[in-house]
């Protein structure tokens, strides 16, 4: 099957599930139903033609998390099981995605990546300089780096509903309230729509409690 039939399924196959009318679809799925028995495509075999192996580049342990969230949050894929992750000689993650979701997860990303990065840089780089040698530094990077991200994945609601959990504060190391205290102040990122209408993110509920912190589950 060459590259441009490729395209033409994939184009059509999009139509069907994201046309903006009901008759776009319907004239998309009778399209769709002629090419697949002009080609002798079934139902598995579509679907490998309608997904394309698209590549994100991460830099840190941080970004590499993020990219699992989103794509928990935003395409409702629990974890990176489906990926590949390239580590020779380059760090890119290998996600099958349709050419809709590849945009819907692309933006957020790199939305989401500097915003990240710019408040890790405000909040807990200086605290990992005060590290005098390259050691103490990376234990304090590996220290603060889960804490960070569970606070900012919360106030970016990056979450969904029934995912948080409370902690009491009376079981916690004084480093680790001293981590938490430091990230109390993170700001999360404001994205909420995406260039394609009928892909947004679900508006997250505000969690209540009476006290404790919160945390992703599995932080």
């Amino acid at each position: 099957m060459t590259d441009e039939i490729r395209d033409r399924l994939r184009k059509v196959y999009e139509l069907v599930n994201r046309g903006s009318t009901e008759g776009e679809k319907q004239a998309a799925k009778l399209a769709l139903d002629r090419l697949m028995k002009k080609y002798n495509l079934s139902e598995e075999a579509l679907n490998d033609v309608t997904r394309k192996v698209h590549r994100f580049k991460y830099a840190t342990y941080l970004e590499e998390r993020l990219i699992a969230r989103l794509l928990t949050v935003m395409l409702n894929q629990k974890d990176l099981s489906n990926a590949v992750k390239d580590t020779w000689q380059k760090r890119e993650i290998h996600i099958k995605l349709e050419y809709i979701d590849y945009v819907t997860l692309e933006c957020a990303y790199e939305y989401f990546r500097r915003h990240m990065k710019e408040q890790w840089n405000k909040i807990c780089a200086p605290e990992v300089a005060r590290c005098r040698k390259a050691k103490t530094r990376s234990a304090k990077r590996q220290e603060l780096q889960p804490i960070f991200f569970t606070k900012y994945c919360i106030a970016s609601k990056l979450y969904k509903e029934n995912e948080l959990e409370t902690r009491n504060t009376d079981n916690m190391s004084q480093a680790e309230l001293k981590a938490r205290n430091l990230v109390s102040g993170v700001q999360g990122g404001q994205y909420n729509r995406q260039v394609v209408t009928a892909h947004q993110l679900p508006e997250a509920k505000k969690p209540v409690t009476t006290g404790g912190q919160f945390q992703l589950f599995g932080s």
